[in-house]
């Protein structure tokens, strides 16, 4: 089997192992965004929040003439995007080694990892924009010719339709190119024209001074009020705990201590192999742009990123992990083939059954806060959030939702109305005040690592 048929077959094999786990409702408040976004698109309502993401929004919308609904749709979008990223994963492991099993372990070692698993068919855009940053730099990597820099700019305008966030990972490519200045103005002409054919109708649909506002408030809360950012969690020691517990536990799937036990062997395994591929790095084809990429994606996502409650903003590292993983493979046939097959068999089977309960949960489980919408209409309350206003009202239609910064808000609002008032638990101190709680929901903290356990509390009845 030549490598181009072994890359086709990898994708088809990835793509058929999702379709049975395709999510059957939005998972989380962005999710709920771009569910909504497909039934009608309204940037200035939030669905989706700016900057809109045309390309992902547009995909979902062929997908939807498949499937007939809006979240499936866009869970079979991330399906067919982590596809791409394992059949890249493949292909860039075999460059590198020139060994099937080597790349057959990148692509299952990133196929089995918490956050490639769960959000390979969650309705979010991030499995679509890690396939298109990989696509790029693996371009980056191929020979050279006079289309390279067009084809490298037009992914990265897709790019900026899709996951605008992980464009970091692509930049040290497009900073090589400034060293040909007439590559580069291809590549920034073709990325500029492809971002503005995609962004286009969405500022003649939103209005262009509504577009910008709308674009400058969004990017500027993520750095100052609601986006995990350095400035709102400035905190460093928190953060390097969360980005140690974000690639050890979400990207490569291994054991934390609310785990599973039969994890722990497998993460015994997998250091060493990092380690090992570390070291064989000097001697590898073409390792250091993407060892580049990945580091300035890493200080992006530390930095800029909210590590701290959102994993999920490390999944375009995972492919870069699964990569030197894979580096120790030919090492280890080296010691024999029952040497090889023991190490990977521990080191890639239990994230792999982790990886599976996680997909039938987030097929099966309804998400808390849908669970919460559901008790609410029983209440004939007014509902105070801090979250999940946008998510709430779209679920329970009929409710009066206010958002709050925190319960004594919701309390002084109870008063002045003389209703009663039920709080969502994200709301500080909502269970601190002596209210009742009347509804609780919870779900997998590896499948929804913010806001998986959910709680209602409510004043008496005026």
């Amino acid at each position: 089997m030549t490598p181009r048929a072994a890359t086709a077959l990898v994708f088809a094999l990835a793509l058929t192992s999702r379709l049975p786990w395709l999510a059957p409702t939005e998972q989380d408040l962005d999710g709920s965004r771009f569910v909504r976004a497909l039934l009608r698109f309204d940037l200035a309502q939030g669905h989706p929040h700016p900057p809109g993401y045309p390309l992902f929004v547009a995909l979902g919308r062929v997908a939807q003439s498949l499937v007939h609904d809006p979240a499936r749709a866009l869970s079979l979008v991330s399906a067919l995007s982590f596809a791409t990223v394992c059949a890249i994963t493949f292909a860039l492991s075999f460059a590198a080694t020139r060994s099937r099993l080597a790349a057959a372990v990148a692509a299952l070692s990133f196929a089995s990892g918490t956050t490639a698993a769960v959000h390979s068919t969650r309705p979010l855009s991030d499995m679509l924009g890690c396939a298109l940053a990989w696509s790029t730099v693996a371009l980056s990597l191929r020979p050279a010719t006079p289309r390279t820099p067009w084809w490298q700019g037009a992914l990265t305008g897709m790019l900026a339709g899709a996951r605008p966030s992980a464009l970091p990972l692509v930049a040290p490519d497009l900073v090589r190119l400034a060293w040909r200045r007439r590559a580069l103005r291809h590549a920034m002409f073709a990325a500029a024209t492809v971002a503005l054919a995609l962004y286009l109708p969405v500022v003649i649909a939103t209005g262009p001074a509504r577009f910008v506002a709308l674009a400058i408030d969004h990017v500027s809360g993520h750095f100052t009020r609601f986006g995990g950012s350095v400035v709102t969690r400035p905190d460093l020691a928190e953060r390097l705990r969360a980005m140690a517990f974000g690639l050890q536990a979400h990207a490569l799937g291994g054991w934390w201590n609310d785990r599973p036990w039969w994890l722990l062997p497998g993460s015994l395994a997998t250091w060493p192999m990092l380690a090992w591929g570390a070291s064989q790095l000097p001697r590898t084809r073409r390792w250091k742009p993407i060892a580049l990429a990945a580091l300035t994606y890493g200080a992006w996502a530390f930095f800029g990123q909210n590590v701290v409650w959102q994993p999920r903003h490390l999944l375009p590292l995972a492919p870069a992990l699964s990569l030197l993983l894979s580096l120790a493979v030919p090492s280890l046939r080296a010691r024999g083939r029952r040497v090889t097959w023991a190490v990977l068999l521990v080191a890639l089977a239990p994230p792999s059954a982790e990886s599976l309960r996680l997909l039938a949960a987030q097929h099966r489980v309804t998400p808390a806060a849908i669970a919460l919408a559901r008790a609410l209409p029983r209440q004939h309350a007014l509902v105070a959030t801090a979250q999940l206003g946008t998510w709430l009202r779209w679920r329970a239609s009929t409710e009066t939702v206010v958002d709050v910064r925190d319960v004594d808000e919701a309390l002084a609002l109870a008063r002045r109305t003389h209703r009663r008032v039920c709080v969502t638990s994200e709301v500080s101190g909502a269970a601190s005040r002596g209210l009742t709680r009347v509804a609780h929901a919870t779900g997998d903290r590896y499948v929804s690592p913010a806001l998986w356990d959910l709680s209602l509390w409510c004043t008496s009845a005026p």
